[in-house]
């Protein structure tokens, strides 16, 4: 049987942030952890005695995964990065195919729909009244439906974590195992601190929390009213579209983010707006390629943008990368015009220098587990940034040569 495909990556960023964080796992010694706090100085008090260690409780849940056919869900969720602050998403999921995802913002009133009833993927937004038709096909870049939503697609799979059993403790007046996700070193840029609560007698998870690289609490998320195997019908994930609603049938190609490699003169053209090139490079370095996205260019984006979870603080934007090649390593300038204003939560970000370009405040930090830097600053309604594998004075120069032009 063929399998069909549904969901973009970026549906999903909420859960797919935590399925990256929790893809791997290598159990540590809680021997040698008796000594370490937990960062949010939770009232809780390590089992030691515990005799479940934290691998037999991922292979554990690793079978409990394997084993749902269906499955329905509330789970709620708390952002402490994003305008609205809270959001529920209300699930329902059938092998092999058939997915609804429900997403309300109590505090817009707004609702939203992601939805695969096995033929077609259907996207609603309530706030612009649009529906997204697409007939479902075996693309690459799309989040095979076979993965149950509850454990964020196949996140016990993979070696990109380490994990910890802190113990038990209650959630809703049940016994819960606590395990800690914690990224190995080679991926901290994109993965973080994770925390998950596993039902003792069900081997399901009750509870998320998500923290960023500076151990600020970002997300936290509830699961309410979970049922497994229960016999779903598949008359449950027909989508209707609302009365009144605009109907926008997209194919593949609306999907994809195939970026041209353009000249500069070309680039600022098809960007709008003054390419600010660098009149400074380090020796050995040459242009080599620049490329231009615009969010408005897909109908997707356009939708998602509006109203759908974490993209509903994002602004439309308008993005220039211009690449510059030498011997070794390469240096990556982007330049960003959005259309509401700046958006400034780094969910990743790390400490970061104070620093100024040409009288303007900037900040440069470590990134790739600081083999690299990364200079940011704004100029004017652009936010320009610098990533490369060079020293502050190196990078600081290409910065105020590139921030010259007004």
């Amino acid at each position: 049987m063929t399998k069909r495909k549904a969901l973009t990556t970026l549906t999903l960023l909420p859960l797919l942030t935590l399925a990256l964080l929790v893809s791997g796992c290598e159990e540590k010694n809680n021997a040698e952890e008796k000594e370490v706090e937990m960062p949010d100085k939770r009232k809780f008090i390590p089992d030691y005695e515990e005799k479940q260690s934290a691998e037999e409780i991922v292979t554990k849940m690793r079978e409990k995964q394997a084993s749902i056919e269906d499955c329905s869900y509330t789970a709620h969720m708390k952002y402490s990065f994003l305008e609205q602050k809270e959001e529920t998403y209300e699930v329902l999921w059938k092998k092999p195919d058939l997915m609804k995802n429900t997403i309300r913002i109590p505090e817009k009133g707004t609702e939203s729909v992601i939805a695969s009833d096995g033929k077609f993927q259907w996207i609603y937004n309530s706030e612009s009244n649009i529906v997204l038709k697409t007939e479902l096909s075996e693309e690459p870049d799309r989040i095979d439906t076979e993965a149950c939503p509850l454990f964020f697609g196949e996140n016990l799979n993979g070696n990109n974590s380490k994990v910890f059993l802190w113990g038990t403790e209650k959630i809703e007046g049940e016994d819960a195992y606590l395990l800690e996700f914690t990224p190995k070193e080679e991926h901290e840029l994109y993965l973080l601190r994770t925390k998950i609560w596993i039902d003792k007698e069900t081997w399901l998870p009750t509870r998320y929390e998500l923290y960023d690289n500076r151990d600020r609490g970002a997300v936290e998320i509830d699961i309410l009213d979970l049922k497994i195997n229960s016999g779903i019908p598949d008359s449950e994930f027909e989508f209707e579209v609302p009365e009144g609603a605009e109907v926008k049938s997209l194919s593949p190609e609306d999907y994809k983010i195939d970026l041209e490699k353009l000249a500069l003169e070309e680039a600022e053209q098809r960007a709008g707006f003054e390419i600010l090139a660098p009149a400074y490079l380090p020796e050995g370095y040459a242009f080599n390629h620049s490329t231009v996205f615009n969010s408005r260019d897909r109908a997707y984006f356009t939708v998602i943008n509006s109203d759908l979870s974490t993209f509903a603080a994002m602004p439309c934007y308008r993005r220039v990368t211009l690449e510059y090649i030498g011997e070794n390593d390469r240096i990556r300038i982007t330049e960003t015009l959005y259309e509401e204003g700046k958006y400034t939560y780094r969910l990743f970000e790390e400490e970061g220098e104070n620093i100024t370009v040409n009288g303007r405040e900037g900040v440069l930090y470590p990134v790739f587990g600081g083999n690299m830097k990364e200079l940011e600053w704004t100029n004017g309604e652009l936010e320009i940034s610098i990533m490369a594998a060079l020293d502050k004075a190196e990078m600081l120069k290409i910065a105020e040569s590139t921030s010259a032009k007004e």
